[in-house]
């Protein structure tokens, strides 16, 4: 649900390469000599683009034994922070360029991954944008660590987005937010902060959700509302089994909420508890429902604190407020969030939303599968129509 679900793995000497790493090397190779004519100018806003790109690509499917931008950059510094905000500590992650002027500041969000900061994916990707000469801050939210839902999160990304723009090197430098997954719809909710919203030069979000009720509601239904109408959608294993929980969390009757955590991990939930208040009860029976139609009506007999929570962290509600600029990428298949919901932002953003659909991952995972040849038949336009994307967002941040 993040910028990075990957693992490290170590081989030893005496192991061959696997059929999937010699085809994630020889993606690797091909993109290269795609990008190439691209790179002998790194100045050039496009050679940055396919810098970061190949970067991520090489770093992420080599498992950071090799990074294409260390050839050309150095290593950015790393420093850790404690933002106080509110009276709570929260750690901040700074990545600084290694040399050179900085060209901005972005803000980080990471997804739900139980690593926070320390998630390899996430690093690799902080890393790739300090080298590109960014000031790079990753806050670490809590809830997300536990894949809780906590309505104040978006208030502590205003809070981080604060403190970077104060950073004396980035005075009159645009500083903006880069967002994966849930953490891509809480920058977006920050970002539409009246606080902060005229300061924010860019927003990009990699696989947002855009309403939380209506994510609910296709996870419990395995559909999604397409352009065409209803159609089925499979969500993967770990959210079907931990967004029913993050709702539970939501409730704020303590007894219901041991009792309906019990019920869920031992799959009891179709077993009536009596001990359960109203709004526990009306909350099983939402969980238990699998009909698109029921559970849309079942969430309106929700507690109005859970209600009031979801509408809290639903970005479409508040898109309105946003000042900047919106890009979005979402996987065309993805089985976190569909990507109807990065079309419903992109359409409903009042500066205009650029949004690619793309084949070429599945939630932040290549897909390397070689029974899908035909589907790797068009990497390499895919990555060109990344490359593009994000030679759109560097523009956003200033890059010339």
């Amino acid at each position: 649900m993040d910028a990075g679900q990957v693992k490290a793995t170590h081989e030893t000497a005496a192991d061959a390469p696997s059929p999937p790493r010699l085809l994630a090397i020889g993606v690797i190779l091909l993109l290269a000599l795609a990008l190439w004519p691209l790179l002998v100018a790194p100045l050039r806003r496009t050679g940055l683009s396919a810098l970061f790109l190949l970067d991520v690509l090489t770093s992420y499917l080599t498992d950071s034994r090799f990074e294409a931008a260390s050839l050309v950059t150095p290593s950015p510094g790393v420093e850790e922070r404690r933002l106080i905000f509110r009276e709570e500590r929260i750690r901040l992650t700074i990545y600084s360029p290694g040399r050179g002027e900085r060209r901005g500041g972005i803000l980080l969000v990471n997804g739900a991954v139980e690593l926070g900061n320390e998630d390899p994916g996430i690093r690799r990707v902080a890393t790739s944008l300090a080298r590109l000469g960014f000031l790079v801050a990753l806050p670490e939210l809590a809830s997300l660590q536990a894949f809780l839902l906590d309505p104040r999160d978006p208030d502590r990304l205003v809070g981080a987005f604060e403190a970077l723009s104060a950073e004396p090197a980035l005075r009159a430098k645009p500083v903006g937010f880069v967002g994966f997954c849930f953490g891509a719809s809480l920058g977006l909710l920050a970002a539409s902060d009246p606080a902060i919203a005229d300061h924010v030069s860019f927003v990009a979000g990699a696989i947002p959700y855009a309403r939380l009720d209506t994510l609910v509601v296709d996870v419990l239904s395995g559909s999604a509302v397409g352009t065409n109408g209803l159609r089925s959608w499979e969500p993967r294993e770990d959210l079907a089994e931990k967004l029913p929980l993050a709702l539970i969390g939501l409730l704020p009757d303590a007894d219901d909420r041991d009792i309906l955590r019990s019920l869920h991990e031992s799959d009891a939930l179709a077993t009536r508890e009596a001990d359960l208040s109203l709004s526990g009860e009306a909350l099983r029976r939402l969980l238990l429902t699998r009909d698109r139609l029921h559970a849309e009506a079942l969430l309106a007999e929700q507690d109005p604190a859970l209600i009031a929570a979801l509408e809290q962290l639903s970005p479409l509600d508040r898109i309105d407020r946003l000042r900047a600029p919106l890009f979005l990428f979402h996987s065309a298949a993805d089985r976190v969030i569909p990507w109807e919901h990065s079309a419903a932002l992109a359409a409903a953003a009042p500066t205009g939303g650029r949004l690619e659909v793309s084949t070429l991952l599945q939630h932040t995972r290549l897909i390397l599968d070689p029974r899908q040849w035909r589907l790797m038949l068009g990497y390499p336009r895919e990555a060109w129509d990344l490359v593009v994307l994000l030679n759109e967002v560097l523009a956003a941040a200033g890059v010339r």
